[in-house]
């Protein structure tokens, strides 16, 4: 709403460009959040596995 608000006063020229910027921004904040998400999600599965393994020798014996 705010930002619907501030963009009214540019003249379109501006409007659109800060527009794209800003959708690129959000673009690449998603990109990287989902690029995040799937390494932590590896690598806590990686831990968990090896957690998982750890717990497993001792109670073998």
């Amino acid at each position: 709403m705010i930002a619907r608000a501030g963009m009214a006063i540019w003249p379109p020229s501006t409007r659109d460009r800060v527009t794209s910027a800003y959708l690129r921004a959000v673009a690449a904040i998603c990109g990287l959040r989902s690029a995040m998400a799937r390494s932590v999600e590896g690598a806590s599965r990686r831990v968990a596995m090896s957690a998982g393994v750890a717990q497993a020798r001792p109670a073998r014996r």
